[in-house]
């Protein structure tokens, strides 16, 4: 196994993969200070919770920050931080001490200067094919590389935390006071028009008590004026009012022929939990059967590619993946990203869904050089989901190289038609 673990990794390390969520800003993409990779915010909940305070992260205190680093060196997101520092600057776990910050810095802030550097990690190194931006849909679209990028819509704020100031903004970006239905639809029709040829998915991180319900126009108008009206809504009737924009959202996907992208498995914010997120991972038992009744077969013609944060979910996720042609299942989100869960959850995918309905990595990076080390992490436990099945007689090696391929490149790109 040893031997055939090492072979398969070194085959995959080859392979190049789509990256289908992060939060990298194309105009700056890489990391311009040490801070940009050290105080990633997997790392800084992780500190936070190990008793690191508030004012020292918020303040960037590196000094006393790289002191308390060995409380963290125990965990996958550590592991992840290294071999960014390794693989990519030559600094070994040996120099993340305080005597050294002046030098660490030195050494970072001079090679992402160096000429070529965003493009040495994307191709060299990651063998990234494509990377997925996110795009607020009441921000400006950034100039991007859409050699290398190619945007997701992100509409939060529009369904699971929709809000008056969430419609203000819609009315603002599309030049219309939203005061009815017809105004939020054509509003939401403009948002798909101006944003159509930046994006190949929409996305939306729901709550677990987000559910949805027969579309009521008639109640829907009524939710909205309140809304705007600013009264406030009972659960009923803000679910009525989500319930007409998901399925207005859904039938535009159709139209445009976008991925509609649904994260789930935690709930924010949550009092007391560890900045910068406050969030832990939650489920609701009744959410997973409401979208397969209102979204899944409702909209046949919709890709929904689903991403999970909890590991609770996973076998329910791929069990509706199992039955419904139009949901895929991607990657390991958050809190389910670290080794043991991954490789569970390889397993458990590539043993149930056909090859074309998983897909295996995605980083939620902010700058290119997290992609790179979560992507080692990911094809670390790929390898050793692939050599074990080879191991049992389950596949040949040959075959289990289509899959790596299938899981990292080859399904992203059919799937967003890349």
């Amino acid at each position: 196994m040893p031997s055939l673990f090492h072979e398969v990794r070194e085959k995959l390390a080859e392979i190049p993969v789509v990256d289908i969520h992060t939060h990298i800003n194309p105009e700056k993409p890489h990391a311009e200070r040490p801070e940009d990779i050290i105080l990633y915010h997997y790392i800084v909940t992780e500190l936070a919770t190990a008793g690191v305070s508030r004012d020292i992260l918020e303040k960037a205190d590196m000094n006393e920050v790289l002191k308390k680093m060995r409380l963290i060196k125990n965990t996958s997101t550590y592991w992840c931080l290294l071999k960014i520092m390794n693989d990519l600057y030559e600094l070994c776990e040996e120099r993340l001490k305080p005597e050294e910050w002046s030098e660490i810095r030195r050494i970072i802030e001079s090679t992402s200067k160096s000429p070529g550097w965003v493009e040495g990690v994307l191709h060299g190194k990651i063998k990234t094919k494509r990377v997925f931006i996110t795009l607020d849909y009441a921000s400006p679209i950034p100039n991007y590389d859409p050699t290398i990028f190619v945007g997701g819509l992100r509409i939060d704020p529009l369904i699971s935390r929709l809000s008056k100031e969430s419609l203000d903004k819609l009315g603002k970006v599309v030049g219309v006071q939203i005061t009815t239905l017809r105004d939020l639809d054509e509003g939401l029709d403009e948002i798909f028009k101006v944003f159509s040829k930046h994006i190949k998915t929409v996305t939306v991180s729901l709550q677990p008590e987000d559910e949805f319900k027969h579309v009521d126009s008639e109640e829907a108008g009524d939710s909205l004026k309140r809304m705007v009206e600013g009264l406030p809504l009972r659960p009923q009737q803000l679910r009525s009012l989500s319930s007409h924009i998901i399925h207005k959202v859904s039938s535009l996907c159709q139209e445009y022929g976008v991925v509609f992208q649904i994260m789930l498995g935690v709930r924010r914010p949550v009092a007391g939990a560890s900045p910068p997120d406050y969030a832990i991972v939650a489920f609701n038992t009744n959410a997973l059967t409401n979208y397969c009744e209102f979204l899944f077969s409702r909209f046949k013609n919709v890709k929904f590619d689903l991403i999970l944060a909890n590991s609770i979910q996973s076998h329910e996720i791929a069990v509706i993946a199992k039955n419904y042609p139009n949901v895929y299942f991607s990657g390991f989100w958050w809190y389910s990203f670290y080794p043991h869960i991954i490789r569970w959850g390889l397993l458990e995918r590539i043993q149930m869904l056909p090859r074309n309905k998983v897909n295996a990595f995605f980083s939620d990076a902010y700058v290119i050089e997290w992609i790179y080390g979560k992507s080692c992490l990911l094809k670390e436990q790929l390898a050793y989901v692939l050599a074990d099945m080879v191991e049992h007689g389950y596949y040949d090696k040959d075959f289990a190289l289509e899959i790596a391929e299938d899981l990292l490149c080859k399904n992203p790109t059919m799937i967003y038609r890349l």
